[in-house]
Parts: C-alpha cells; structure tokens; sequence
C-alpha cells in the first residue's frame, strides 16, 4: 500500500497542484534518488516546477514546456493582434 502511495498516488497530486506532469515527477524523484538520496527525491520536484515556470516565459524552451506540462502543450492565451477571419 505504502508502495503505491509513494508511486502513484503522490506524484499524481504534486503534479496537479504545480501543474507538472505526473511522467515529469516521477522522473525527478526517480533522479533525485540516484543522485543525492532522499533529499534530491524532495528537492528535485521543486526544480522540476521552476523549470516549468521559466518555460512557459522562454519560448524557445517550448520543447520542455510541452514535455513537462500537465496538457502537453503550451497554455498561452491567443494573441490580440491576430485575428482570424
């Protein structure tokens, strides 16, 4: 039980409330795991929601922001200038 908490559950809620896929932190906690323990599985979450904060600004990190959004693409709203006809 405490299994599937760790594996499923948990990543699935952190990812809803920063708005970060679940695939995306199940990654970083199983990279934070390899590389610093137990403390990179927490730290590494965090880093994974900033990344996702600075692609949604840097459009040339649109590749990143569509593999780690929850939707799996870019959430800008249309642009005011380009009306279609």
């Amino acid at each position: 039980m405490q299994y599937l908490e760790n594996s499923i559950i948990f990543p699935k809620i952190i990812g809803k409330q920063l708005n970060v896929s679940t695939w995306a932190i199940l990654v970083a906690l199983l990279a934070g795991g390899i590389i610093w323990g137990v403390s990179g599985m927490v730290l590494f979450m965090p880093f994974v929601a900033i990344l996702k904060i600075i692609s949604d600004q840097v459009d040339e990190w649109l590749p990143l922001n569509i593999l780690i959004s929850r939707k799996g693409k870019l959430n800008q709203p249309p642009d005011p200038k380009h009306k279609e006809e």
